[in-house]
């Protein structure tokens, strides 16, 4: 019983302490810790940025209009500059530095040898008289090479004008080492006929284990005669 009755005092002492501090108003203040200092300073922050936001387009809605539409047209301004000259789509533009070794490279040869050039491909084969003439579909054949040959001077002999001045393809072919750059089987008998007067020299010549352009790069006889 006496115990009951500690108890019982102890209850009511705390009971009547509570009551008596929620009249004062004397609690004991719970302590915050760093995040939730943090976290009040950011919310109280952007609280106080959108209330002016706000404040602002409420009183001044017309000056409001006119700042979102300047600050759209100023991020717009590079769309213009992409309509008048297209989208960039050069890998060395996109991809590559300004500022380096390869961009440099990429510059000289563009001065030296220009930044374009066309590829003309003539092929050759055999025909009904060269045919019946040697019973044969061979093209390492001396006809055929006259053939040939009779094509290339042509095409040594084309001119144009430019700017005042006559032009021939020796003058606007790629060049290397100083000479034309051309894969033409002739260049490997020095456009010589005497060099292909027969079946045999021209088997002699292409038969070899290596072979060497005019401009002393390997010649690859199987691409040339399509093997």
């Amino acid at each position: 019983a006496n115990k009951t009755g500690a108890q019982t005092q102890s209850r009511s002492v705390t009971q009547g302490n509570m009551a008596e501090d929620l009249k004062t108003g004397e609690t004991e203040p719970m302590r915050s810790g760093m995040f939730d200092n943090v976290g009040n300073l950011l919310n109280q922050t952007l609280s106080n940025g959108f209330y002016k936001v706000g404040m602002f387009v409420g009183t001044r809605p017309l000056a409001s209009l006119c700042t979102a539409l300047l600050i759209t047209i100023s991020c717009g301004m590079g769309l213009i500059e992409l309509v008048r000259v297209g989208e960039e789509t050069r890998d060395d533009k996109l991809w590559v530095p300004d500022n380096s070794q390869a961009q440099d490279d990429k510059k000289f040869v563009e001065k030296y040898y220009g930044n374009e050039f066309r590829v003309a491909v003539f092929t050759s084969n055999t025909n009904k008289d060269t045919e019946e003439a040697t019973g044969s579909k061979n093209i390492l054949q001396p006809t055929v090479f006259d053939e040939l040959y009779t094509t290339w001077k042509v095409m040594q002999n084309v001119s144009v004008e430019y700017n005042g001045t006559t032009l021939f393809l020796n003058d606007v072919c790629y060049k290397r080492n100083g000479m034309c750059s051309d894969l033409s089987i002739l260049q490997l008998f020095n456009y010589n006929p005497a060099n292909w007067s027969s079946t045999e020299k021209i088997l002699a010549v292409v038969n070899q284990d290596t072979l060497y352009t005019k401009s002393n790069d390997k010649f690859d006889i199987d691409f040339i005669l399509g093997g």
